[in-house]
């Protein structure tokens, strides 16, 4: 009995090994397995990384083009607004000079006016009295004339 013992402790240590090494095996194979599915995820996120960073150096160049657009157009909006409230100063001071010039003139029209009122007037009074003055001498005559008539005619 012994032997038989010995032989199905051999078989049993001969099967003990044998799914030892098909364990050893199968873990080795998923081992490996493992770390090719790891090489490729590393590979995967290195590519992507890669792509990723590139993204972002171009994503960054466009923002820089774009703070430099608006730092431009920034520049621009200031600068037209100095240049347009200059001009707005400038004809609004225009605008008063003008207005000034506008009233200096309108004083002297209306000057002007009131004194051309009083020429004509006086002219009016003038050639009034001037007629009357004329009318009474001619009448003067007129009626020297007539008397001197009358007397001829009486005599």
């Amino acid at each position: 009995m012994p032997n038989e013992q010995l032989n199905t402790a051999t078989l049993e240590n001969d099967s003990l090994r044998s799914q030892l090494e098909e364990q050893t095996k199968l873990f080795t194979e998923q081992v490996n397995t493992l770390k090719e599915e790891l090489l490729v995820k590393m590979e995967e996120s290195k590519i992507r990384t890669n792509y990723d960073r590139t993204v972002i150096e171009s994503l960054e160049s466009k923002l820089q083009q774009k703070e430099r657009h608006l730092l431009e157009t920034t520049k621009d909006y200031f600068s037209f607004r100095v240049k347009a409230n200059e001009v707005e100063q400038r004809l609004n001071e225009e605008n008063e000079l003008l207005r000034l010039k506008n009233a200096a003139l309108a004083n002297k029209m209306m000057i002007f006016t009131k004194q051309n009122e009083i020429e004509t007037k006086v002219s009016k009074e003038l050639a009034e009295k001037r007629s009357d003055e004329y009318t009474n001498k001619y009448r003067n005559q007129i009626r020297n004339k007539e008397e001197s008539l009358q007397m001829i005619k009486v005599h």
